[in-house]
């Protein structure tokens, strides 16, 4: 398998990003996974590989950059919804909106375009978690790109706000799959 880290420029700074691959040259379809609340890391990078293992182009942007490089939680922080370790997820999570989401997307696909190994065809996102709410905004923000959007375990998918996620369902041209 092959596997690198990239910066990726964007209007808010840079992205880190995670791209990996099987190891024969491709091209294979991409599929675009988005991470949970916990932040970007080690655990996420290795759902990653078993997307690789199936065949696939794997990138995993990090999309809690606008808060800082390495913004990582720990699951303690959900347990106190009053502690400042919640404030601080709350405030990096409300960074994650979802046109940042699209624009991160159509940066880091942007940035994979010339990749002989990404294929050109339809492409699929997954979000576990805050990251499935990532993987509908993706896939209603670029219906044309995304045959398939998946979500894991999805949080807050449906509200009473007037911006509630459950409402870009009708945006969305591909598959959906929400567990």
């Amino acid at each position: 398998m092959r596997e690198r880290e990239i910066e990726i420029g964007t209007a808010d700074g840079q992205m880190t990003t995670f791209i990996c691959q099987p190891d024969e040259a491709g091209p294979y379809p991409v599929a675009v996974l988005y991470m949970d609340g916990v932040g970007y890391r080690d655990e996420i990078k290795a759902h990653a590989r078993r997307f690789a293992a199936g065949g696939y182009v794997c990138v995993v942007p990090d999309l809690f950059y606008r808060s800082g490089r390495g913004v990582l939680f720990d699951v303690a922080a959900f347990r106190d919804p009053q502690g400042p370790e919640a404030q601080r997820l709350r405030q990096a999570a409300a960074s994650v909106t979802p046109a940042a989401v699209v624009a991160d997307t159509r940066a880091t696909l942007a940035t994979i375009a010339d990749d002989p190994a990404a294929g050109s065809g339809p492409m699929a996102c997954v979000g576990y978690c805050m990251g499935a709410r990532a993987a509908l905004a993706a896939a209603a923000g670029l219906p044309d790109v995304f045959a398939a959007a998946a979500g894991i375990h999805p949080g807050a998918l449906v509200t009473d706000q007037p911006d509630s996620p459950h409402h870009y369902l009708a945006r969305v041209q591909g598959e959906v799959y929400f567990a």
